[in-house]
């Protein structure tokens, strides 16, 4: 099976701590688009 995945973001931020959710909302408010990857739910 060949997956094929295209990403129409500015930043991707892996993780989803304290500092990775910082960053995102960080970039968000500076205009970027952004992914937040995380291995658990954010609550």
């Amino acid at each position: 099976m060949i997956v094929r995945l295209i990403i129409y973001d500015d930043v991707i931020v892996i993780g989803g701590g304290s500092a990775g959710l910082e960053l995102r909302i960080e970039a968000h408010d500076n205009g970027s688009i952004v992914l937040l990857i995380s291995k658990s739910g954010v609550r």
